[in-house]
């Protein structure tokens, strides 16, 4: 698997569209971009942020609504090999 489709997998996990409803309160603060989302009764389900960086460094960082966090990193520019 690509290290861009890993990025494309992950974002579609975090956003979980499927079960949640938002973005709701965007957030952009310099390369960080994110928002929070809800479940499909209203209730906080997780927030997530991601940051690019120089050479196709990607930071992601997600809390849900159990405190729990994630962590992920990805290089959206290297080759499949």
């Amino acid at each position: 698997m690509t290290n861009v489709l890993r990025v494309s997998v992950g974002r579609a996990c975090l956003s979980a569209t499927s079960f949640a409803g938002g973005p709701f309160g965007v957030i952009r603060v310099g390369k960080w971009q994110g928002a929070a989302y809800t479940t499909d009764k209203g209730a906080f389900s997780h927030c997530s942020a991601e940051a690019r960086f120089d050479k196709g460094l990607v930071l992601i960082l997600a809390e849900n609504a159990n405190r729990s966090w994630i962590i992920g990193a990805a290089d959206t520019e290297s080759t499949a090999r």
